[in-house]
């Protein structure tokens, strides 16, 4: 199983009461293996860039993550639209130009359909549970999208 996410993000916003504007790039490349039907297993990395201007000054981030995955399909097999479930985690280090680093353990849950064009390629729509923990910074975060 061979798949990934990508996201690209334009946003304008106040920040302080200065206008900011920022730019994000996202991919999420992964790689999976059926063990046995309808069960697959992986690693999904992640590679993300962002970049936040506002009042004469420029702020740069990185983050770079790896971790397992694992996914069950509900369905028959030979269905041509399918329902999966799966969880992950991911292990994040983030970077900024300011210097600063510090890491993130982020578990995520997520289900939906996947409908298949043929028998190997298809498009799926999840909802996606989130809890991302940040040690470095004593920061926790619940996110549902």
């Amino acid at each position: 199983m061979v798949g990934g996410n990508g996201r690209l993000e334009s946003q304008k916003r106040t920040l302080n009461y200065f206008d900011a504007k920022g730019f994000n790039i996202d991919l999420s490349p992964n790689v999976g293996y059926f063990f046995i039907d309808k069960f697959a297993g992986g690693i999904r990395a992640r590679f993300a860039s962002n970049k936040v201007e506002y009042s004469g000054s420029v702020a740069k981030s990185t983050l770079v993550g790896i971790g397992p995955f694992l996914r069950y399909y509900l369905l028959p097999i030979d269905n041509r639209v399918n329902l999966f479930a799966e969880s992950a985690y991911q292990y994040l280090n983030y970077s900024g130009n300011s210097g600063a680093s510090n890491n993130a353990n982020i578990f995520t849950f997520s289900a939906g359909p996947v409908i298949y064009f043929n028998t190997s390629v298809g498009i799926e729509f999840t909802v996606n549970y989130e809890l991302n923990r940040n040690d470095d910074t004593n920061t926790k975060a619940n996110t549902f999208f």
